[in-house]
């Protein structure tokens, strides 16, 4: 018989930035866009892509994320967006078609269009 344990672990949210810990829910997710992009999105709107596995480690920061990826059909204008500069360093629209084959491999590049925010 297969033994499966699980370890709880408690921490700040510092901590669990420090540590990599942190992950978060599609509701999580769905909470930052609204947060962090002033729109509204529901989950029946997000089409799933995929799992993307990440991570971004340095000396103070340990960043580990298992991302299920969505798109959001965005058919208004990129200033409807009221973007937390603290969180978002920048936005880009692609065509779908272009995007879709750069995310499975298919183009290395695509035609962006969009702006970065420079603190």
């Amino acid at each position: 018989m297969m033994r499966i344990e699980f370890i709880l672990v408690l921490a700040t949210r510092g901590e669990v930035h420090r540590r990599g810990y942190w992950h978060e829910t599609i509701a999580d997710g769905i909470r930052e866009v609204k947060e962090e992009t002033g729109i509204e999105v529901s989950a029946r709107e997000l089409i799933p892509l995929g799992v993307m596995n990440y991570e971004v480690v340095n000396e103070t920061f340990i960043d580990r994320e298992i991302a299920h990826t969505f798109v959001y059909p965005f058919h208004r204008s990129m200033h409807d967006f009221s973007v937390q500069i603290e969180e978002v360093s920048g936005m880009f629209k692609a065509r779908f078609y272009d995007f879709f084959k750069l995310w499975f491999g298919r183009k290395v590049q695509i035609d962006i269009h969009g702006f970065v925010y420079f603190l």
